[in-house]
């Protein structure tokens, strides 16, 4: 470690970046910090999430455990945790490194055995119980990807192995890199595409991944000859540059320097130097726009593009980790209160920036709208809408369940979207905030959705219900089904159409659930057949059958004519996000099967996954979490059926408030009677004994 400051000081000294703009104010969270014992030098080493949620400090003391502070929203007091439990076969954590993914789900530690072996051992940190999930032997280091998927870990004897996350899950061995030396430090770029490895003291050397051969590739002219204390990447541009911050060792300041990978042809080139004195750390942004570098007295932070210094920290120290929008910083400072350390975050006061408000759109009934919004400085983004009541609050509008990216698609549209309004909130990592202005829907009757009245006609409108359970109504009215563990309960019934669910607890990890119940079967009845699905478990994928056979996969081409019944399987390769579907995009979706009753209904029952990255959308965690998501379309103009999600088709509703609804309620809805109305008595799947049923064609046996 190198000597790190005594000084502990709130003041934050402030420079200009360029003749009068004012640069950003960073300032401590005084009632929020990681604080060590007597001499335990905490803050040694620390490391932090993208969105600034997730924390890991580790002290000086190889024998004291890790602490891991997750805060709830940006900005928001953390929770910590001390990792007391050492993994198998370790006796102590080792006081070597940190790494943390860039998404704040996966850890990587070292830690010691009873023989004085080293592990790197990487934890899934974002579980309701913290499980390891890999570890290696006589290994030292680690770096990660931004999601977890690409590892690379360093052993004692001068090799670099690199993993690679499987697309049924697991790891699997990419590459094993020779390096000449024993790896000191190492960093890999959040899109894993470049890894920087030194000795810390003569050699450096900066991969770029190849493509083409499916692994790193050294840039010429390595090794280095410099060291570099501590090292940080940024993804790759659009252009094919990637940036690598180095803190050098045996000199004062820090190199920057630009790999550019055209093709798979690498080249390297020094694009600047930074600081006057001996820098223990030069983390990055991901977007390569700023570096933060600590020295035992303060820490700097630079726009990359020109050198100028941001803003000056009045507090230095031996570690440090920075945002993807540089709204927050986490100082490790091992020399605080004579040695026994604290890791603390200082937050900028500057909110992020709109660049891109989201424009009004006109669509069709049976559309999709999507709307983009874009901002400068912010950790995340959530949507929101105003204009369509719910079940459960009298406020029109809220937050939209899972529309957290710059992009948002609302579900298939009916005429009771028209006039929503919808908006993103950007927030930074600090807890400040920026609101886009409102974008307004328009839904227009097309050439085939009949006349937009009292109601609206209802012919191709969707209804859905996914995750566990949010239902989205025909009409575009959100409420929830909420029923009981190995229950069966009603969706849509009409004359000619049954579709039941039996909802069911999913696995989270190997000793507990998710929180609520999901969607684990689907039964279908039309046209004197039946129609079975099940999502399937951790380690069994889902199934369906028709009239008791196992489903056939459909041909690509392969569609109804408008005078038939098609029932096919989908298998998709690798699996989506949700959001191309009209679901959430935290989901993703590994298949569909889809029933197509002549002109009069679609029935889409998707088998869905979670535990899988947004980014390379591959398994983050021990095994995927499968469940079903519905969606029903009506393609005739007079629609009425029943049930939990189709008493919301207009028609539906029209009926029902000229025989039970008031002019003063029949804009609130409720469904009608109990939950317990729609539950198919004996909980057969198949079953059409419940209050609301109108089914009629009772060919198919229960």
């Amino acid at each position: 470690m190198r000597v790190a400051s005594l000084v502990s000081c709130l003041v934050v000294v402030l420079l200009a970046v360029v003749g009068d703009t004012a640069s950003p104010t960073y300032t401590l969270r005084t009632t929020d910090q990681i604080l060590g014992g007597s001499h335990s030098q905490q803050g040694n080493i620390v490391a932090m999430s993208g969105n600034g949620l997730v924390s890991l400090s580790l002290s000086g003391f190889g024998f004291d455990p890790p602490v891991l502070a997750v805060a709830a929203s940006p900005g928001a007091m953390t929770t910590q945790t001390m990792l007391n439990v050492v993994p198998l076969p370790c006796q102590h954590w080792s006081a070597l490194q940190v790494a943390l993914s860039l998404d704040g789900a996966t850890g990587g530690l070292t830690c010691t055995d009873a023989t004085g072996t080293n592990y790197v051992v990487f934890l899934s940190l974002l579980t309701p119980s913290i499980e390891q999930l890999l570890t290696f032997s006589n290994s030292l280091y680690s770096a990660l990807s931004a999601d977890g998927s690409v590892l690379a870990i360093s052993d004692d004897s001068g090799h670099v192995v690199v993993y690679k996350m499987a697309a049924m899950g697991g790891y699997s061995l990419v590459q094993t890199i020779t390096t000449g030396f024993v790896v000191a430090a190492i960093a890999m770029a959040p899109d894993a595409s470049a890894l920087a490895v030194s000795d810390q003291n003569l050699q450096t050397v900066i991969y770029g991944w190849d493509s083409g051969a499916g692994q790193f590739v050294a840039a010429p002219m390595m090794p280095l000859s410099v060291g570099c204390y501590a090292l940080a990447a940024s993804s790759q541009s659009a252009a094919g540059a990637t940036t690598i911050t180095c803190a050098l060792d045996n000199a004062p300041g820090g190199s920057v320097y630009s790999l550019l990978n055209v093709m798979g042809t690498l080249s390297l080139t020094l694009q600047s130097t930074i600081g006057s004195s001996y820098l223990n750390a030069v983390p990055i942004t991901p977007d390569g726009s700023v570096l933060a570098a600590i020295d035992g007295s303060s820490t700097t932070l630079y726009s990359v593009a020109t050198g100028a210094v941001i803003a000056t920290i009045a507090e230095g120290g031996n570690s440090l980790a920075i945002s993807s929008d540089a709204a927050t910083v986490l100082v490790g400072d091992p020399g605080f209160n004579s040695g026994a350390g604290r890791a603390v975050w200082y937050d900028s006061n500057v909110a992020p920036t709109i660049t891109l408000q989201p424009v009004s759109l006109s669509v069709t009934v049976g559309s999709t709208a999507t709307f983009t919004a874009a901002a400068t400085g912010y950790s995340t983004v959530q949507w929101s809408f105003t204009g369509s009541s719910t079940r459960r609050r009298a406020a029109l509008g809220g937050m939209i369940s899972g529309a957290t990216s710059p992009s948002f698609t609302t579900n298939p549209t009916s005429l009771a979207f028209s006039g929503n309004t919808y908006s993103a909130t950007f927030t930074s990592a600090a807890g400040l905030s920026a609101t886009t202005s409102a974008a307004t829907l328009t839904v227009l009757t097309g050439s085939g959705g009949g006349s937009g009245g009292s109601g609206g006609s209802g012919g191709g409108s969707s209804g859905s219900a996914s995750g566990d359970p949010h239902v989205m109504g025909f009409d575009g009215q959100k409420y929830e089904l909420v029923g009981e563990r190995h229950g069966v309960y009603n969706l849509v019934t009409d004359t000619n159409l049954q579709l039941n669910v039996r909802l069911g607890a999913v696995r989270a990890t190997s000793h507990l659930n998710l929180p609520g119940l999901f969607m684990l079967e689907a039964g279908i009845k039309f046209d004197n057949h039946s129609v079975l699905v099940g999502a399937g478990s951790l380690d069994r994928q889902g199934m369906a059958l028709l009239d008791g056979k196992p489903l056939q996969t459909r041909r690509p081409d392969e569609r109804a004519s408008p005078t038939e019944t098609l029932v096919s399987l989908e298998w998709l390769d690798p699996p989506v996000g949700g959001d191309r579907f009209g679901l959430s995009y935290l989901e993703h979706i590994a298949g569909v099967v889809t029933i197509e009753i002549a002109d009069q209904y679609r029935v889409e029952v998707f088998f869905a996954e979670s535990g899988i990255s947004s980014l390379s959308h591959q398994l983050v965690t021990p095994f995927p979490r499968r469940f079903l998501d519905v969606r029903v379309t009506m393609l005739k103009t007079d629609a009425a059926p029943h049930g939990i999600l189709g008493q919301s088709a207009p028609r539906s509703l029209n009926k029902r408030r000229r025989h039970t609804l008031t002019r003063d309620t029949q804009d609130e809805f409720e469904i009608e009677g109990a939950i317990d109305d729609y539950r198919v008595r004996g909980d057969s799947l198949l079953g059409d004994s419940f209050a609301f049923n109108l089914f009629t064609n009772r060919s198919v046996a229960e």
